[in-house]
């Protein structure tokens, strides 16, 4: 089956006919590693985009850690389309970890294209505890001008956080 997913992968134009096939054997519990399922879809054009996304949400019936995979992978084929940008928004907002640090971490490419999560970025700073906060700061920092909008909240965050993150907030905040 791993063989099989690497060429149905390769860009051929069929290929988009067996997204389907790859998300079933994503779904096979024998499958312990999701990567040969998922890295095909990257080049199966839209269908495989879309499925990627939809891949990255979350599922009661899949494995966590499919969405990590397909993150990485979706950032890899997609970066710059607005969809990627409200898929970034979602792992914001969520609930996994590792998902909101990636996707912070990513943002911080985005530039002023990124400012529709600076919402998000500030909503998962609050959450974080305070080994993780560093992540979102430099994804604020990195954004720039267009993380002008949370400046109140990131005030108000100041005042409320702890001692050893008020300088680097504070230098946010000037800057």
């Amino acid at each position: 089956r791993k063989q099989a997913a690497g060429f149905v992968g390769a860009g051929y134009p069929e290929a988009s006919e067996a997204v389907a096939a790859l998300i079933a054997a994503l779904d096979d519990p024998r499958n312990d590693d999701p990567q040969p399922f998922v890295w095909p879809l990257r080049r199966m054009g839209p269908a495989g985009i879309a499925a990627l996304r939809a891949l990255v949400e979350p599922s009661p019936t899949r494995d966590r850690g499919i969405r990590p995979v397909a993150l990485s992978t979706l950032l890899g084929a997609d970066p710059k389309s607005k969809e990627t940008l409200d898929t970034l928004i979602r792992c914001l907002n969520g609930d996994q970890r590792d998902l909101q640090r990636s996707a912070a971490e990513f943002l911080k490419t985005r530039g002023a294209e990124a400012r529709p999560a600076v919402p998000a970025l500030v909503a998962a700073l609050r959450r974080a505890d305070l080994r993780e906060c560093d992540v979102y700061l430099d994804t604020l920092r990195a954004l720039g001008p267009a993380a002008a909008d949370a400046l109140p909240e990131l005030e108000a965050f100041l005042a409320s956080t702890h001692a050893s993150l008020r300088p680097q907030v504070q230098h946010l905040v000037r800057t």
